[in-house]
């Protein structure tokens, strides 16, 4: 009887340790997935993004290169990097003679080399052949950051706003009128039908009394008029959605007041700050890594800079007031530059 006992003792506590063990394995997988939705989300694209992306692609697009590594560079080349900068926060390309191959994907080896993933296949080459502009850099992995990556909650929160949105956007759309029905089954299935199906049309449906004649004389009169069912966005979710937008815009470097239609100094101003605080430094941060690979070059946006040369105007007017000699204001301020 002991031993019998023991056995049984010894069976239940290899099937306690056995549930455990599935417990732990399956909280491990529950967990990994949640985390996995989790990173899908942060790492999701949003409309502000594509903004600022697009925005500096296009400045970038308009650049006139000039330099010994010119010759790398095209409108196409130009604006596929400046997209990367928000997008990846960093844009890595191949140099082979006069010519920059985008790299999708690349590692770093202790040794300092590139671990490249090509159109080609796997390459390995050291880093004077290879353009790596980011836009800030992790210091651990030397790998570059874009600016959502830090703002993974702010990601998180702009696209589920976009996605509660959307949904919302998915209500069925159309108009009600109240009609006096005797309520029969088929007179409700082809209700639903109906409402499934409005499209913008006009549905019946029944009415809150009962009969015609009482609908007639003692129908609220609210009962006969068209009743809209369409999206109903709450506005403190439009609130929220702007103010996320706006700070998604802000952490890319792009002014909102460039989005929210202000007057036109403001959006001036908003343009001027855009060009001297982000398209400027970042283009400086893309001739550095030129240089690196042995092409330097230089990025001139004179032709969105002209658009500023009445603040050129005004900075040079100031300077010369001031009491600095002509020449160095007209330096300064940048209206050599705008005439050269």
């Amino acid at each position: 009887m002991l031993a019998l006992r023991s056995t049984l003792r010894d069976a239940q506590s290899r099937i306690e340790a056995l549930e455990a063990e599935h417990r732990g394995y399956t909280d491990i997988v529950t967990n990994a997935l949640l985390d996995a939705a989790t990173d899908a989300v942060s790492e999701g694209y949003v409309s502000a993004l594509e903004i600022a992306a697009g925005q500096l692609s296009r400045a970038f697009a308009s650049a006139r290169v000039t330099g010994a590594g010119s010759a790398l560079y095209d409108s196409d080349t130009l604006a596929q990097i400046g997209r990367s900068l928000v997008e990846a926060g960093e844009a890595v390309w191949y140099r082979i003679g006069n010519r920059l191959i985008r790299a999708d994907n690349y590692g770093v080896q202790p040794d300092g080399q590139y671990q490249l993933s090509m159109p080609m296949g796997e390459v390995v080459v050291g880093p004077s052949r290879v353009l790596h502009a980011r836009w800030a850099v992790d210091l651990a992995s030397g790998r570059g950051v874009a600016p959502l990556t830090k703002a993974r909650t702010l990601r998180n929160l702009m696209q589920r706003l976009e996605n509660a949105l959307a949904t919302e956007s998915n209500a069925a759309i159309g108009y009600l009128l109240p009609m006096p029905s005797d309520g029969a089954a088929a007179n409700v299935e082809r209700l639903k039908a109906d409402l499934a199906d409005l499209k913008g049309r006009i549905a019946i449906v029944e009415t809150t009394r009962g009969s015609w004649g009482e609908g007639a004389t003692g129908a609220p009169r609210r009962d006969y008029e068209l009743a809209r069912m369409g999206p109903n966005y709450p506005a403190s979710s439009i609130q929220l959605f702007e103010a996320a937008r706006n700070t998604v815009l802000a952490a890319c470097g792009y002014p909102v007041q460039l989005v929210m239609g202000t007057d036109g100094t403001g959006q001036r101003e908003a343009w001027r700050r855009y060009l001297h605080g982000t398209v400027a430094p970042l283009a400086a941060v893309v001739e550095n890594a030129s240089a690196r690979i042995g092409a330097a070059v230089r990025l001139d946006f004179d032709s969105l800079f002209a658009s500023d040369i009445q603040g050129r105007a005004r900075a040079f007017q100031s300077l010369v007031n001031g009491g600095m000699a002509i020449e160095r204001a007209a330096a300064v301020s940048g209206l050599l530059a705008a005439e050269d």
